[in-house]
């Protein structure tokens, strides 16, 4: 997971503006973004490091160290790339100098890693074990618990609905696992239906008389005022109680 490289692109383009007395900046020629810290995966924060160090003569970095970081892993994975950076050396009346460069680094989680945050679990995790297709389970999987995909701020008033098909991962415990949208037109329902569709439950699946981790795919209805009977339905639900 790395720092977005058109970002990067775009600080070099406003070099000037954070040089000290450069005619000519120094202009990158191999350089690797910073990567997201692993330490810092499960917390889902975004983040931010400013780098200040020195381009000598020879396009070299000298002295870099970490001027301000939200958190030390930004500042230490800011510092751990640049490091290992090379430039074409900034000049002054085409001569070579050393100029003295302060530079900015954005770090975001991916949506994954958010979610695993926000959820306070690893929704997206390697499985090892067997994935059964719902096909081939003893039954069709029963909705225990389902949720409502809560309808963007951005598109209040508009009346904009869409049925999201998401492939999904019913875990033996019941809880959904790896949710990846397949089908979906508007882009401000893409992260709410993820997360929307990671708290949905449903009973154990089984195989053979034994839980076991099932391949499913799960429709949500997303929509503004309230839904319609019949909407957001998908797998069974969980039988009443009998009396």
């Amino acid at each position: 997971m790395k720092v977005d490289t058109c970002f990067i692109a775009a600080i070099f383009a406003v070099l000037p503006t954070v040089l000290m007395g450069a005619k000519t900046p120094p202009s990158p020629m191999d350089y690797q973004a910073p990567v997201y810290p692993e330490a810092l995966l499960d917390s889902g924060k975004d983040g931010m490091a400013k780098i200040t160090f020195t381009v000598n003569e020879r396009g070299l970095v000298e002295d870099p160290v970490v001027a301000e970081a939200s958190e030390p892993e930004f500042g230490e994975s800011a510092l751990a790339a640049v490091r290992e950076w090379r430039f074409r050396p900034g000049t002054e009346d085409d001569v070579a100098i050393s100029m003295k460069v302060s530079l900015p680094f954005q770090f975001t989680a991916s949506p994954e890693n958010k979610i695993n945050a926000a959820l306070h679990r690893k929704v997206f995790k390697v499985i090892d074990e067997t994935i059964v297709p719902a096909k081939d389970l003893d039954s069709r999987p029963v909705v225990a618990t389902r949720k409502r995909v809560p309808y963007p701020a951005a598109l209040k008033g508009s009346g904009t609905e869409e049925r999201i098909t998401l492939a999904v991962v019913i875990g033996p415990d019941g809880l959904i696992y790896n949710p990846e949208i397949i089908k979906y037109t508007v882009k401000e329902f893409y992260i709410p239906a993820l997360v929307t569709a990671a708290q949905w439950t449903f009973e154990p699946p089984m195989k053979d008389g034994k839980p076991t981790y099932a391949q499913f795919d799960l429709t949500i209805w997303v929509m503004e005022g309230d839904m319609p009977a019949g909407r957001g339905e998908t797998g069974r639900k969980t039988p009443p109680p009998s009396n």
